[in-house]
C-alpha cells in the first residue's frame, strides 16, 4: 500500500507499525455502540459538466475537507487519541485515530490507500475510476470467493452468482476506459447500509426496496459479511453462539479466509456498469440510481471476541473494546456520506424467532432456560466491567 502521508500532527514511519508496549496504551471510556449515530447532509443533485471519460481528472481533484457533521460523536472515539493523516487513492488524506492505525490489520489499512476522498459527483452512488494494473486478457474474477469457476455452474446458487459473474466476465473488457495515463475500471461501493440483527425484517424491507426505480439491488449481496468478518479473515458462520459454547478454532483470523477490498467491490461491477450506461444515455446528466448492502450483524458481531483478536489491549487494561475497532468507524472515515438504515424489533420476539430459525426447534422451555443462562452470564459481565 502507499506510504502514510506526513503532516504536522504526526508521522508514522511504517504502514504496519508494531503494537506499542501495553504501558503506552490508554483505556478509553467506552460507550455503547448504540450511542454512535452517524448523520449526514444530503449532497446537491447537480450534474457535473464533464463526463468521466477523460480519466486524467481522477488524480487531481480539488475539494475541501470532507464534512463530518456529528463531531461530538467522533470525539467519543477519538478524544484520547492522537490523529494522523493517511494517504488516499486520489493523493489526498484521511484523518484517523493513531490508536486505530496501530491495531488495524494490513488488509484494513489498504482500504484507505485504495479509496478516494472524493467520489465521482456525476453519480449519487459512491463510485470512482480505479487504475487497472492487471492483465486484461486474464479472468478478473478468478480469485473471487463469490464467482463460480469459469465453465462451471454452482448447483446451489440462491444468490444468483452464476448469472451475475457470467455477465460481468463477458462485459469486463468493454467496460474498461483507456487514455494516455492508463487503463481504468469503474468501481462502486454501497450508497447505504441496511444494518440490523437477524430476524428483524431486513429481508422484507430489502425485497420492497428492490422494486424502487432508483435502487439497483440484487438478493445475492444482501447479507455479505465483508465489513465485519471476511475483511479480517473471520468466519461469517457463528451459529455456535446459540449453543453457548466457545467458538471453533477456525473462527479466529485465518489468512485463507481473508478477502480484499477489490474482491468486495467486484460485487458491484454490474451495478456500476448500469450507472455508467444510464449516464451516457442521459447525455451526461446526474445519475440518481443507487445500490446498497445489508451486512450481517454489523451492529454487534464485528467486536465479538476482541480479547482474542487484540490481547495487547487486554494487557493494557481495557475491559471493553474501544469503538474504533467497530467497522462503522472505518465506513464513517472512507464514506462520510454513507446512509445507515437500522431496523429494530421487540427483543424477545426477535430472539425467539432467531433461535427457532437457526436451531429448527420450538421448545419454549428449552429456550427459556438458555435465555436465563445467557442473562446471568451477561449480568456477571456487567458486574465485572462496571
Amino acid at each position: 500500500m502507499q506510504d502514510i502521508h506526513p503532516d504536522t500532527k504526526a508521522h508514522v514511519e511504517s504502514p504496519n507499525p508494531p503494537p506499542p508496549e501495553p504501558s503506552t496504551l490508554k483505556p478509553e471510556t467506552s460507550k455503547p455502540i448504540d450511542d454512535v449515530k452517524i448523520t449526514i447532509t444530503d449532497k446537491p443533485a447537480s450534474a457535473k459538466e464533464n463526463r468521466i471519460a477523460d480519466n486524467s481528472q481522477i488524480k487531481n481533484i480539488e475539494m475541501s475537507d470532507p464534512q463530518l457533521p456529528d463531531q461530538p460523536v467522533l470525539l467519543q472515539v477519538e478524544q484520547d487519541s492522537e490523529m494522523i493523516d493517511v494517504q488516499s487513492y486520489d493523493s489526498q488524506t484521511f484523518s484517523v485515530s493513531k490508536d486505530f492505525w496501530t491495531h488495524a490489520s494490513k488488509n484494513t489499512k489498504s482500504i484507505f490507500a485504495k479509496l478516494p476522498v472524493q467520489y465521482d459527483k456525476n453519480f449519487e452512488n459512491p463510485c470512482f475510476w480505479q487504475k487497472f494494473e492487471g492483465d486484461i486478457s486474464a479472468d478478473p474474477y478468478l480469485n473471487s470467493p463469490y464467482a463460480p469457476v469459469p465453465g462451471e455452474e454452482r448447483q446451489y446458487d440462491p444468490w444468483g452468482h452464476n448469472n451475475y459473474y457470467r455477465k460481468a466476465r463477458a462485459q469486463f473488457i468493454g467496460r474498461l476506459n483507456k487514455n494516455e495515463t492508463g487503463t481504468y475500471r469503474f468501481r462502486c461501493l454501497p450508497y447505504f447500509y441496511l444494518i440490523s440483527t437477524p430476524k428483524s425484517g431486513t429481508t422484507t424491507l430489502w425485497n420492497q426496496m428492490v422494486k424502487h426505480k432508483d435502487v439497483d439491488l440484487r438478493i445475492g449481496i444482501k447479507e455479505n459479511a465483508w465489513w465485519n468478518f471476511m475483511r479480517r479473515g473471520l468466519r461469517g458462520d457463528h451459529h455456535w453462539v446459540y449453543h453457548l459454547v466457545n467458538p471453533p478454532k477456525d473462527y479466529l483470523p485465518n489468512d485463507s479466509l481473508l478477502e480484499t477490498l477489490d474482491q468486495f467491490m467486484d460485487l458491484f461491477d454490474n451495478e456500476g456498469a448500469n450507472f455508467r450506461r444510464t449516464f451516457e444515455e442521459n447525455g451526461g446528466n446526474f445519475v440518481s440510481t443507487i445500490t446498497a448492502l445489508a451486512p450481517i450483524n454489523l451492529l454487534t458481531a464485528p467486536i465479538d471476541f476482541w480479547e482474542e483478536l487484540h490481547p495487547e489491549l487486554v494487557k493494557a487494561g481495557f475491559k471493553s473494546p474501544p469503538l474504533y475497532l467497530h467497522p462503522a468507524y472505518i465506513i464513517q472515515k472512507v464514506q462520510p456520506e454513507a446512509k445507515l438504515v437500522a431496523l429494530v424489533r421487540d427483543p424477545t420476539e426477535r430472539l425467539y424467532s432467531d433461535w427457532q430459525f437457526f436451531n429448527k426447534k420450538s421448545d419454549k422451555k428449552e429456550f427459556h432456560e438458555l435465555v436465563k443462562h445467557a442473562v446471568a452470564q451477561f449480568q456477571n459481565c456487567l458486574d465485572e466491567v462496571s
